[in-house]
């Protein structure tokens, strides 16, 4: 879904809203991309939470790997 996202931007970057509790671990594969103002490297990753808006962008080509995961509620 997020490549879709990036692709219907045609810019390389994308606006992501984060569900309340929402955890997402971010991770470069190649390329750079900034995420909230940290600049993301091929084998870096970010851990993220608590963080309502994430604005991924392109500072080259990049494939990265993004797992969003919601907190269990009991």
């Amino acid at each position: 879904r997020m490549r879709d996202l990036v692709r219907s931007r045609g810019r390389g970057d994308v606006d992501k809203r984060q569900a309340e509790g929402a955890h997402v671990y971010l991770v470069g594969s190649s390329g750079q991309v900034r995420v909230n103002g940290e600049l993301v490297a091929a084998r870096d990753s970010l851990a993220i939470r608590d963080v309502a808006l994430l604005r991924i962008e392109a500072v080259e080509n990049a494939e990265f790997v993004f797992v969003e995961a919601q907190e269990a509620l009991n």
